[in-house]
């Protein structure tokens, strides 16, 4: 119960402050923390109680970041908005009215967006 508490606690504490994401496991498990980079058909990712752990790709049923990103293709190009992992493996980038799907093997990293700085 204890733990239960805690949890639900750190959830909300790291929800506030905008930095806890979700992924979900094919096989229903869930890990709560903050995600660094996608490369090489693995996502890294931070947990408090676990540190940095790599998780394939195809083991995630989702992940789907809250802040835009950084998507790089195998030729090059940026794709830069929301994220979503689809049930195919492909990689949904939505943005304003479009919607591109990428496929997974024409994706060479993912990162996060940082902020645009507007220093004079």
């Amino acid at each position: 119960m204890k733990i239960g508490l805690c949890l639900i606690t750190l959830t909300a504490l790291l929800s506030v402050r905008g930095m806890a994401e979700t992924i979900k496991f094919k096989n229903g498990e869930q890990l709560i923390g903050q995600w660094k980079q996608v490369q090489g058909g693995n996502l890294i990712f931070t947990s408090e109680s676990l540190g940095e752990v790599t998780v394939a790709l195809d083991k995630l049923q989702s992940f789907e970041p809250s802040k835009p990103v950084v998507v790089v293709t195998k030729s090059g190009q940026e794709v830069r908005e929301q994220l979503s992992r689809l049930d195919s493996g492909s990689w949904e980038v939505t943005g304003g009215n479009t919607k591109q799907t990428l496929v997974a093997a024409s994706v060479d990293g993912i990162y996060r967006r940082k902020p645009i700085s507007l220093r004079k």
